[in-house]
């Protein structure tokens, strides 16, 4: 890692760091901790709540990633590997559709600035990757049919993934990734970025705090067994085999099943 690279980033960390007044987000950093976290191919994963260098590669945590090349400011919120984009597609699920909206009404603040990109690539495993756009969405007026699209781009992309990695040596990976609200920008002032830091932040702490994948079968594994056991109590209730139930926890929980179709 050159010593040029590294001095860059510290001086843009710096100035986004006082930008963005946002200590959780924009954690100080000594420089072993710039090393770890400044790519050799020019880019910096910021580590926000304290997120490791693995947990940026491996875990399905999202994070904040940069790079300034050549004048031109990129910023991201990424999705890195299989897991990361997964519950990002959770998210998204028409099941899941409190969290789907809220995350939906924000990204439709945005103007055309930012984007969604779903990126592949195929690597050797300590090598760099070189993205390939599979598909690329406006932020601005984000519809339903982009929604559904983006989803079915993401879930093609995992299939082609999963074939391609049985193909390919072992020495390589093939992997995926999403790009949320990625933004590029020439030069930008410091009222710019002040703007793009606040959205990018604010949309960080959306994501940081929705149900993980595990949390969601959990809860969804629950709400079945419960729906299961109101169905039974309804039907001993009906045939009159079950005197213990009150009529008021019978319309309860007939009121409860049918919210629930």
């Amino acid at each position: 890692m050159s010593k040029e690279l590294i001095e860059k980033y510290k001086l843009l960390y710096s100035r986004l760091k006082n930008l963005a007044n946002d200590s959780e987000i924009f954690p100080d950093l000594n420089d072993d901790q710039f090393e770890e976290f400044v790519s050799a191919k020019d880019w910096m994963g910021i580590p926000s709540f304290s997120i490791s260098k693995k947990e940026m590669t491996n875990s399905d945590q999202a994070h904040l990633g940069m790079s300034f090349r050549e004048g031109i400011f990129w910023i991201s919120m990424w999705f890195n590997g299989k897991r990361a984009v997964e519950r990002f597609a959770n998210i998204l699920s028409p099941i899941h559709k409190n969290e789907r909206e809220q995350l939906k009404q924000f990204l439709q603040t945005l103007d055309n600035k930012y984007c969604i990109k779903v990126n592949y690539t195929e690597k050797f495993f300590s090598a760099g990757a070189d993205w390939e756009p599979i598909l690329r969405i406006d932020c601005n007026n984000l519809s339903e049919e982009q929604i559904d699209s983006l989803l079915n781009t993401i879930d093609k992309t995992k299939e082609k993934r999963d074939l391609r990695q049985k193909e390919i040596p072992k020495s390589q990976i093939a992997t995926l990734s999403v790009a949320l609200a990625e933004v590029n920008l020439q030069n930008p002032s410091d009222e710019i970025l002040r703007e793009v830091l606040e959205n990018l932040i604010n949309l960080l702490r959306i994501v940081h705090n929705l149900k993980t994948s595990k949390e969601i079968n959990n809860i969804t594994k629950e709400r079945d067994v419960l729906n299961e056991t109101l169905k039974r109590k309804i039907k001993l209730y009906e045939e009159g085999l079950d005197e213990e139930t009150s009529e008021e926890d019978y319309l309860r929980w007939v009121k409860r099943v049918n919210e629930e179709k």
